[in-house]
This record gives C-alpha cells, structure tokens and sequence, in this order.
C-alpha cells in the first residue's frame, strides 16, 4: 500500500514527485486557491506556493493525516509507491449441524429434524488506530431451521403427508467503525450538519486525492479509511407448511397437494 511520507503529511510537497505529460517525474507543484489573479475574461491563475510546502496547512487535515502510519519498506519508484506492507490474519470459523430422528407408530411415520449453520469471517484491517478504521470487517451468520413432519398410511393405497418448517436468518456484515464517535468538531464538521447525516457515529471518511501520483490520476495514498462505512443486518423467519395425498389406483398414481 501507499502511505504519505511524515513530511507529506504535514503539508510538505517539497520532495514530492509526480508525472508530467510524458510519465517522467517533475517535482510537484501546489497552488493556492486562495490567492487568484485573473489574467483574462475566462481565464484565472492560482498562486504557486514556494517549494510547495504549505505554510499554514488546514489542522483539520493535519490531523486525519497523523493517523496513517509511517513508510516501513522501500518504495518501488520515485512516487513512493507501496512504501508500506502490512501482514494481516484472516479468521474464518464454520459450524453446522444436521439431525433427524424418525418414529414410527401405528400407521404413522413421524420426523423431526433441525440444526443450525454458524460462520463468522474477519477480516483486519492492514492499518488504522481509531477512530479510523481499526475495527476488522466482520460477517457472520447463524442461520437455524427446524422441521416435523407425519406420513399417515390412510390405507394400503392413500397416503397423506403434512410437514410444517422453519427457517431463520441472521446476517451481520460490518465494515470499520460505526457507533461511538462523536468528536466530529475536532475533524472540522460543524456540529448544525449532524441532523442531516442518516446515521452518525462513524469517523469520517479519508479517501485523499490530489496529486498526480504514481497511479497516473489523483493521489496513490491508500484510503485512511474505507470511504463507505457498510453496516448491514438481515433478519427473516421463513414458515412453511405443506402437505399431500397420494392416491395408488392400478397403474397409476395420484398426488395433490398444498403449500
């Protein structure tokens, strides 16, 4: 992955690289868009900050930047690409259970049967401190079902079959953090824009672009965070209930049934 440099990460550009025209490297310049001087009717020109290094950058960004990690290997190119490796465990955990049990009695076969499939899967996050992104993604699923059922032999050539089921899912899919922040004014969000956000609590999103990195468009930094903070849980009961007759006349055979 791609991460800022310490001097990148405080608004200093000065050893910043990126592609001209040609895909060659140039030393990246900044502009102020701040300090504009217009040079025609449709035509302005932002001021260039000396050695682009920011003078006085935003704290704001300053801020969410500190919490990317250092550079801990050798880039591939003068863009410092993939200056940074994580190594990461994925855990995956898979239950199931299956079970039947039959009873026969007179002329009734009776049959129940149940279980339950469990697997949960999660996923670290190769870097990230809270509030950003240091919760794993996590999904899990525990899905229980059940079932009985009776075959009745009415006589030596009809038989009714009735069963009734039911299955549940549970389903949670979790990515980053969600709940619990609420220092959104420390990160430069004013606090009137909270009753507009459908469901506060996660920490903002840091996707940067900007600069012509390595990548060829935008800035080559690896998202601070996830960009869309994913919370999903399903929750369904399925009953079912059905049941047939089937009917043995000579050579042929009758069923009819309902569900």
């Amino acid at each position: 992955m791609t991460v800022p440099t310490a001097a990148e990460a405080q608004g200093d550009f000065s050893k910043t690289f990126i592609r001209d025209a040609n895909g060659l490297p140039v030393a990246a310049q900044i502009f102020d868009p701040w300090n504009v001087t217009q040079l025609g009717p449709d035509l302005y020109e932002r001021a260039l900050i000396p050695n682009a290094i920011i003078p006085n950058p935003d704290p704001y960004a300053v801020r969410m930047y500190s919490y990317y990690p250092l550079p801990n290997r050798t880039p591939e190119d003068v863009f410092n690409t993939n200056n940074f490796e994580a190594t990461t465990t994925q855990t995956v955990r898979r239950h199931s259970s299956n079970n039947r049990v039959d009873f026969k009695w007179k002329n009734q076969a009776i049959y129940g049967s149940g279980g339950i499939s469990y697997a949960e899967v999660v996923t670290p996050r190769p870097f990230g401190t809270a509030p950003f992104n240091d919760a794993p993604a996590t999904r899990t699923d525990k899905n229980p079902y059940v079932q009985v059922g009776d075959a009745v032999v009415i006589s030596p050539t009809l038989l009714l079959d009735v069963r009734y089921g039911l299955s549940r899912v549970n389903t949670k899919n979790l990515n980053g953090n969600k709940e619990g922040f609420t220092d959104y004014a420390s990160f430069g969000v004013p606090d009137n824009l909270l009753p507009y956000m459908f469901q506060p609590g996660a920490a903002p999103a840091v996707t940067p672009n900007g600069y012509n990195g390595g990548n060829g468009g935008g800035s080559n930094w690896t998202g601070l965070s996830a960009g869309t903070f994913g919370t999903a849980r399903e929750r369904q009961a399925n009953h079912s209930v059905s049941g047939s007759l089937t009917k043995t006349r000579g050579k042929w055979v009758h069923k009819g049934g309902l569900e």
